[in-house]
């Protein structure tokens, strides 16, 4: 177990969070500035908690394929945060509201788990300061509320060969979008 704020504020820049650890409490390493953070192989981490990774300087992140859950603003404020990738595989299904907020996140990999369950009403991603996205080709649909709540969204583009079928309900509700152009590939809007 990583204890509650265990090194919040202190100058820790890289760690490797052992395959034994099997919880963590909140903000263990808020406003640190952490650059690195690795997840041995086959650990037993089922969530990552609120505020875990708030307000550091990693610049990516993969998200181990043990991890069901990310708690609400786990890595809010990592404005250098531009990639983040699901280990193949990936036992996530739950991503809570502004789990993302504050990121620079430009790319959604075809790694993303599908389904996952995102907050209805709160935004899971805020995408500061570009506002735009870029989803992967591998994408085949966009759930509900996906994106639902980022005013920060203004623009959304597909990488060539896409094969996006659907898109689900309020999934770019209440966002700032000006600009999006679907895929060919798109059967159905809801």
């Amino acid at each position: 177990h990583i204890g509650y704020a265990a090194f919040y504020r202190t100058g820790i820049k890289s760690v490797v969070i052992p395959r034994s650890v099997s919880s963590m409490g909140s903000h263990a390493f808020g406003y640190t500035p952490l650059e690195s953070v690795t997840f041995e192989a086959n650990g037993s981490l089922l969530y990552i908690p609120s505020n875990a990774f708030r307000n550091t300087l990693l610049t990516s992140v993969e998200i181990p394929r043990f991890v069901r859950s990310i708690e609400s603003y786990a890595f809010d404020g990592c404005s250098s945060l531009t990639l983040l990738t699901f280990e193949s595989d990936s036992a996530l299904t739950d991503i809570q509201a502004y789990a993302f907020r504050g990121t620079n996140i430009t790319y959604i990999s075809d790694t993303f788990p599908n389904p996952v369950t995102t907050d209805d009403y709160y935004c899971v991603f805020d995408f500061g300061g570009t506002g735009r996205v870029t989803i992967s080709a591998g994408i085949r649909v966009i759930q509900s509320s996906f994106f639902r709540g980022c005013q920060t969204l203004r623009s959304v583009s597909f990488e060539v060969g896409s094969v996006l079928e659907e898109i689900g309900e309020y999934a770019f509700g209440g966002t700032g979008l000006t600009s999006i152009e679907f895929p060919s590939s798109v059967r159905r809007i809801n």
